[in-house]
């Protein structure tokens, strides 16, 4: 089942069928969702427009229990993309640019007699986005991901694995380029 929003507000939550649309959070026009019990969005979070939220149920067959959550106070740019099979989660206070991609799952691509679009998912593998991160403009996240707190994440970065916390990664593969020490974010601040 897929949704496409004009405008979200709290008392509309239940039109569109959430999981949970929390207190004071917007969604901008033209936002497409699918599956929508199954995303759960905190308080006070902003998502820009034209973005899209992919949870699938199922895909060519094979059936999925995906759950998709945003923390409390996030801050999210226009063409978001989420494709969410099993279990993306962002934490709190989160910025997150234009154009982003989290992926946990993708279309496998083995069977080369099959167009791509019509083989199964790959296994799908859980993401998770710390709280206090920031990921840069036309960056992707892909599946298995876990970054921790505080890291930056820069533009058009393709994060492949896990990085820890305060880490700043860029490139494709993204790599640390920096690790900063928790008082030096106290600092900053």
């Amino acid at each position: 089942m897929s949704i496409l929003v004009s405008a979200v507000s709290f008392v509309e939550r239940y039109t569109l069928g959430l999981g949970k649309l929390g207190q004071n959070s917007m969604i901008k026009p033209f936002f497409k969702i699918s599956n929508p019990k199954n995303i759960f969005i905190g308080k006070s979070v902003f998502i820009a427009e034209d973005s899209y939220l992919s949870v699938v149920c199922e895909v060519n067959g094979k059936k999925y229990s995906p759950i998709f959550r945003i923390g409390d106070s996030c801050c999210i740019g226009a063409g978001f993309v989420v494709a969410c099979a099993k279990h993306i989660t962002i934490g709190e206070r989160v910025l997150i640019s234009k154009r982003v991609f989290i992926g946990d799952s993708y279309h496998d691509y083995t069977d080369s007699r099959i167009a791509i679009m019509d083989q199964p998912m790959s296994e799908p593998n859980s993401v998770d986005i710390g709280d206090g991160t920031f990921v840069g403009i036309n960056a992707c996240i892909l599946p298995g991901v876990k970054l921790g707190k505080n890291c930056v994440v820069g533009a058009g970065a393709v994060v492949t694995k896990s990085f820890p916390d305060y880490s700043v990664i860029a490139g494709n593969p993204a790599a640390i380029i920096k690790k900063q020490k928790k008082n030096e974010i106290n600092r900053a601040r």
